[in-house]
């Protein structure tokens, strides 16, 4: 199974190796803090981050939430640097996503300018 998953990732441009391989490690069920903080620097190439999710993982795991966000406030200036600042692609795909929520939804059938029942 490894091999095949290493030819997939062979054939990829760096890039998407990172990424696809921060994939695998985050789908892993027994992933420990130190594999989050790996994945976490792979998709982002920020140590501190990296750092900041594998404290945030340890606090989470002993239920201890209100730790859990004290560290995700704190480091709230440095994901917007990283995600937003440095990343374009990133502000555009979460900017969509947030027009998207924001947008009206129409009852399932229902065509812009008509509707099913037009009694």
């Amino acid at each position: 199974m490894f091999s095949v998953r290493d030819i997939g990732l062979a054939e990829m441009l760096p890039e998407a190796r990172r990424r696809e391989a921060a994939r695998v490690l985050l789908q892993k069920a027994d992933l420990g803090p130190s594999g989050v903080a790996l994945a976490v620097h792979e998709l982002t190439g920020d140590r501190v981050l990296a750092d900041v999710a594998m404290r945030i993982d340890m606090f989470r795991r002993l239920g201890m939430q209100s730790r859990v966000q004290d560290l995700v406030d704190e480091a709230a200036d440095r994901r917007a640097a990283v995600l937003y600042g440095d990343a374009p692609r990133w502000r555009r795909l979460i900017q969509n996503a947030e027009r998207a929520l924001e947008r009206p939804t129409r009852p399932r059938g229902e065509v812009l300018g008509n509707s099913r029942d037009k009694s």
